[in-house]
């Protein structure tokens, strides 16, 4: 509708809210299109949050067993509006700022560290064999020396090599992606303030490098997973050997 490729929209908050805004408001009964799609994110928002809550809660509870003297109902409350003043910030003019820093530092990278944690820990750690042999208990199917060596090799090699790259690419750059307007005309040429040139907006943000207090911020988000190391030992139980 503006002319514009679909590259030049860029992604996150700016596609879902201002491009994708911009082309339901220029359809045909624009308000029923718009609640549609604006309680279709509400809802898989909403529907997300229930797993993660309750993973967290369910955790808690396991590990600190004093909180089970609590009424549950009571306890979810007091941490649900927990979350909500911590993410009170997201929502004043430096929010997107904050979402984009936690969006891009606190979750791709995270997660392929506790993912490799995860299969290194049950694979070496625990055992391979311990572990078939649990499956064969459990269900009666042995496990094959293929998915054995996809377990105990290629999986882990595979996540090492994507965070190893990973790594590189972040610690190298440290750019998030700063807003620059969102103009109606993306032929339109602006003032951009900072530099004092003429300007034609082709995104609706550019990648900037972090200021040196954004960039202590990306590093604790980026090894978060590190403080979240078990710490008690492994127990392991003796399973039956597979025949």
């Amino acid at each position: 509708m503006t002319g514009a490729e679909f590259e030049e929209l860029g992604t996150g908050p700016g596609l879902a809210f201002v491009a994708i805004a911009e082309a339901v408001a220029n359809m045909h009964i624009s308000p029923l299109w718009a609640v549609l799609f604006y309680s279709m994110l509400l809802f898989l928002g909403v529907d997300s949050l229930f797993g993660l809550m309750e993973s967290m809660l369910h955790q808690l509870r396991e590990e600190i067993p004093l909180l089970n003297r609590v009424k549950k109902h009571g306890f979810n409350a007091c941490v649900c509006f927990t979350m909500f003043l911590l993410a009170l910030p997201t929502a004043t003019n430096g929010g997107l700022y904050m979402v984009d820093l936690m969006d891009t530092w606190a979750v791709a990278t995270p997660l392929l560290v506790a993912a490799l944690g995860e299969i290194i820990a049950v694979m070496w750690v625990y055992g391979i064999h311990r572990f078939t042999a649990e499956i064969y208990e459990k269900t009666g199917y042995k496990i094959g020396w293929y998915w054995q060596i996809c377990w105990m090799v290629i999986s882990p090699l595979v996540l090492l090599i994507i965070l190893i790259f990973s790594l590189y690419s972040f610690l190298t750059t440290f750019n998030y992606s700063r807003f620059i307007g969102c103009p109606l005309d993306l032929n339109v040429t602006s003032i951009n303030a900072s530099a004092g040139n003429d300007t034609q907006y082709k995104q609706w943000t550019e990648s900037t490098r972090l200021p040196s207090e954004g960039i202590v911020i990306a590093i604790f988000l980026l090894f978060t997973p590190l403080l979240m190391l078990p710490l008690e030992p492994i127990r392991l139980p003796q399973p039956r050997p597979c025949p």
